[in-house]
């Protein structure tokens, strides 16, 4: 993802079938919540053993201080990333628009018993619906996984996790679960990531690329305008993406 300086306004022109709205309405008022617990790994049928929680700045400064190195070597589009720095001004930032950051983790077990940072997110809790002007989601600010190289270093040398993008959507949409937004989720592809990015997203992710269909506030339209970028989860999707889930839970 990538930083914004000014605040977003989103309008959709979403015309659902008869039968999608049969299913939003019959849907229950807030869903039960619950956070992975394991993910498969590559080349078999085990699973390894995860674990989701909140975190704060101590969270921040140990991924700044034992993965972000590794990302930074690798030249990756959040190289230059400083998830202190970035955890204290969202803060600030989302207080002022009367919503909260959440900083949210996934650590992972290691071939020593010892649970070391797989992924990390930075999410906005309240955050305008990219599907429903009058609607709120959780939207993702940031997200980051440790590459293999990172892994290898904190003790994780045989088993390779999979699903983890599907896995950091997951907590945006069990967040969401949590506040009462129906699983409601929004992130937006940066530019720089191009092509890539933008399919990981929508095949690896599962989540909705919203097109043109996206109103920008106006300082936003005039600085970028519409990328085309922007994807989303709403809330019949939710659900689906996590059932789907459920197995590892």
């Amino acid at each position: 993802m990538q930083p914004f300086g000014d605040e977003l306004y989103f309008s959709l022109s979403n015309h659902r079938s008869q039968e999608e709205n049969r299913v939003l309405t019959t849907l229950p008022a807030r869903m039960q919540f619950k956070h992975l617990s394991r993910l498969p790994v590559r080349g078999g049928s085990s699973f390894i053993d995860i674990q989701v929680h909140e975190g704060a700045v101590a969270e921040a400064r140990l991924w700044h201080a034992v993965v972000q190195p590794h990302i930074r070597a690798s030249g990756r589009l959040d190289a230059c990333w400083q998830w202190p720095m970035l955890y204290k001004r969202w803060q600030f930032f989302e207080r002022t628009f009367g919503r909260n950051a959440s900083l949210q983790c996934i650590d992972i077990l290691n071939d020593e018993g010892k649970m070391v940072p797989l992924a990390i997110m930075l999410l906005s809790e309240g955050y305008p619906s990219l599907d429903h002007r009058s609607q709120r989601c959780v939207f993702l600010w940031y997200l980051a996984a440790a590459p293999a190289v990172a892994l290898r270093a904190m003790g994780l040398k045989h088993q390779k996790p999979m699903l983890v993008l599907r896995a950091i959507v997951d907590v945006a949409i069990q967040c969401s679960f949590r506040q009462g937004y129906d699983g409601r989720v929004g992130l937006h592809a940066a530019l720089a990531g191009r092509d890539e990015l933008y399919r990981k997203y929508r095949d690896e992710a599962c989540m909705s690329a919203l097109g043109d269909d996206v109103m920008l506030s106006p300082l936003r339209r005039f600085k970028s305008g519409k990328d085309g970028r922007y994807f989303s989860v709403d809330a019949v999707l939710a659900r689906s993406l996590s059932a789907s889930l459920d197995y590892l839970r």
